[in-house]
């Protein structure tokens, strides 16, 4: 672990660490900030999910729980959209961790000072982390504090619960973009694989609620492992699920190192 190399790397990203904050954080705070209305206006809501199909309501995270207490509401849409972002923000870092040196020409010089290739790779994966667990305290604390000032609370365990499955699902994510970053020099190129494949992964879950026989598709997402009604009513976390995505993430971190310390680069 180089530590001159962990502290440049979050000083040139504070910026986008900043930007991704207040982003987050300021969104889920809207969404919480719905609260209030929601619970109020629960009977109209009901009325109107009638008209929509099962399948739809199932693939965007709304039932008859959205609208019935604060923790249903913030386990519906804010839920989904943190998962999304919190995804694509840790596949992004991830997949221009390496090739953005790569593509930039910078590498022949962070790559000639007196530390390891796994050394430099590891460190700055340590950044993401850390980076990766800011946005997500930052953005479930929003959603957290604002949903309980604006109603009263009766399943709190559950609700923390749910709010911090989304960490695991975005380190997954990120586990993707570390395989790619040492594969793909191009910059763009790996930052829009790794997005890709959130929202492909999105995708399969989405359209693995419409019909039966697509219902193998959700197997293949990482947006599959948990359920936060099914969170929420047990106040307990899928044991295979959250192994599943460490697993990801692990195997992903640990494939891209080993990738870049074999590989030929050339600035």
């Amino acid at each position: 672990m180089n530590w001159s190399i962990l502290r440049n790397e979050l000083y040139l990203n504070r910026r986008t660490l900043l930007v991704w904050i207040i982003v987050l954080a300021g969104l889920m705070a809207l969404f919480a900030g719905f609260t209030g209305m929601v619970l109020e206006s629960n009977e109209d809501l009901l009325v109107v999910l009638e008209a929509y199909p099962k399948a739809f309501l199932d693939a965007f995270n709304f039932n008859a729980m959205s609208f019935a207490s604060p923790e249903g509401w913030i386990a519906s849409e804010p839920y989904l959209f943190l998962t999304l972002l919190l995804a694509c923000f840790a596949a992004v870092m991830a997949g221009s961790s390496i090739s953005r040196e790569v593509d930039k020409k910078t590498g022949e010089f962070l790559f000639a000072i007196p530390a390891t290739r796994r050394s430099i790779y590891y460190t700055k994966a340590l950044s993401h982390l850390i980076m990766l667990t800011m946005v997500f305290i930052f953005g479930a604390a929003a959603a957290f504090g604002v949903a309980a000032a604006s109603a009263e609370l009766t399943n709190t365990g559950g609700l923390l619960l749910v709010l911090f499955t989304t960490y695991p699902v975005s380190l997954a994510a990120g586990g993707v973009g570390y395989l790619v970053t040492s594969l793909i020099d191009n910059e763009k190129s790996a930052m829009f694989i790794g997005i890709g494949f959130v929202l492909v992964s999105f995708f399969f879950k989405t359209i693995a609620a419409f019909s039966e026989s697509l219902r193998w598709l959700a197997n293949l997402s990482i947006f599959e492992a948990f359920n936060p009604n099914t969170i929420l009513a047990s106040r307990s976390l899928p044991f295979w699920g959250t192994v599943i995505l460490l697993a990801v993430y692990v195997i992903g971190l640990m494939a891209g190192g080993e990738i870049l310390v074999r590989k030929n680069l050339t600035m």
